[in-house]
């Protein structure tokens, strides 16, 4: 029995290492995705000729968005070469800036707001989640592993909202806002995008795999003195 235990725990403390160490990588990959372009592409079908732009004059090859910045190409006819203009997403535009330029309005700005704040906020979760990780391994306390587990799903949480707002904001400005994404544009998710869902999917991961293991083991259910010890109550007072 006691044979068991220890082998138990020992596959207990190999799994919520490696969701620590794929949490820590997680860091540095949305790192990567939300400072990136790579997004989401929209392109004309024939990158030859390009989709004339009134607002420009000139003819549109393709963008590529991410969270804080755009990145434009375009040429003047079909002989001259194409230019790429790079620029940040605006976030509080005046009101004569929202009446002049055609690839803003009201609802875009919210989209931009709101994927920028949940990036921002769903790293801060995933750098605490971690610390919180770690700690459990110098405190194996239930009430700490269920801490991690709650602040890991607040991270997958978190990047679920950005990418949902991402895919949200593509159908808008299909839909609405042609200058962007003019009407005979393609589009498609670039490795941002991707780089999102595999973030999402390791916290989620991590989440479960901290709270699975956050069960009370007390007394003799305890494959350890020390895991005894910790899962014991504690009385709180002066």
């Amino acid at each position: 029995a006691m044979a068991m235990k220890a082998k138990n725990l020992l596959f207990e403390r190999r799994i919520l290492f490696m969701s620590t160490c794929l949490v820590g990588a997680c860091c540095l990959i949305w790192c990567i995705a939300v400072n990136t372009n790579g997004w989401f592409t929209v392109a004309a079908p024939d990158q030859q000729v390009g989709i004339f732009i009134n607002e420009t004059q000139r003819y549109f090859l393709y963008s590529k968005s991410g969270l804080f910045r755009i990145c434009r190409t375009a040429k003047r006819n079909a002989t001259s070469r194409a230019i790429q203009m790079c620029r940040s997403h605006e976030m509080f535009p005046s009101d004569e800036k929202l009446r002049t330029d055609p690839s803003l309005d009201l609802t875009i700005i919210n989209y931009t707001r709101t994927e920028m704040f949940f990036s921002i906020t769903s790293l801060l979760l995933m750098l605490m989640g971690f610390l919180f990780s770690i700690y459990t391994f110098r405190n194996p306390r239930y009430m700490f592993k269920r801490l991690a587990a709650g602040i890991h799903f607040l991270s997958c949480s978190s990047v679920m909202v950005v990418i949902e707002v991402v895919i949200s904001s593509i159908d808008y400005e299909k839909a609405h806002i042609p200058f962007v994404h003019p009407k005979t544009a393609i589009y498609y998710y670039g490795f941002s995008f991707w780089l999102g869902w595999i973030v999402f999917a390791i916290n989620l991961f991590a989440s479960l795999s901290f709270l699975f293991y956050s069960k009370k083991r007390k007394g003799d259910k305890a494959p350890t003195e020390e895991m005894a010890m910790a899962d014991e109550p504690t009385i709180i007072g002066r």
